[in-house]
């Protein structure tokens, strides 16, 4: 199976990164992995740009090359972030690839309120194309699930310690997924 992992391994270390760096290592065990870095932080704001350019390229390269079954991604709480995981959700909008949206922090629900209503009707949108949401505890499931497109679509993944592979078992009776 193909997997497309998005996301920040470390640094800087922060629960985010570590989870995401360990979920690409448990899945590295049994599948084929492609793993593309979020992280555009540099003190130089020329190779900021260049890191956004060479993303945007990764993942248009994925969906013609290497054609994931499953697309892992830790989706952002920031302006810039949510763009990002937009373009990701845009290119892959009429894909049959399984998304599994791994959501750190507790604020998601506040950052899609304080955007403007045009761009929250965006993101709400490419959101429901979102196949599985992975919280980190029953309320934030809750919590998730008051809006539409997380409706039935957040399972949870309770936090963890390194090296623990079998946190990632996600599985979706439409789309089987087996790490």
């Amino acid at each position: 199976m193909k997997v497309l992992t998005i996301g920040s391994s470390p640094p800087p270390i922060d629960g985010q990164s570590l989870a995401f760096k360990s979920a690409v290592k448990a899945l590295k065990l049994s599948h084929d992995i492609l793993e593309v870095q979020t992280s555009f932080r540099s003190n130089n704001f020329v190779h900021s740009v260049f890191l956004v350019f060479v993303y945007i390229f990764k993942v248009l390269k994925s969906k013609i090359v290497f054609r994931p079954d499953v697309i892992y991604f830790v989706c952002s709480r920031t302006l810039i972030g949510s763009i990002r995981d937009l373009l990701l959700l845009i290119v892959y909008r009429k894909s049959k690839s399984l998304i599994i949206n791994h959501i750190h922090g507790s604020n998601l629900i506040d950052f899609i309120d304080k955007t403007p209503v045009f761009y929250k009707k965006i993101l709400l949108y490419y959101y429901s194309r979102i196949d599985i949401n992975v919280a980190l505890s029953e309320s934030m499931k809750l919590q998730l699930e008051t809006l539409q497109p997380f409706k039935n679509k957040v399972v949870i993944v309770h936090n963890f310690y390194e090296d623990m592979p079998d946190r990632f078992n996600i599985k979706d009776e439409n789309k089987p997924f087996n790490p």
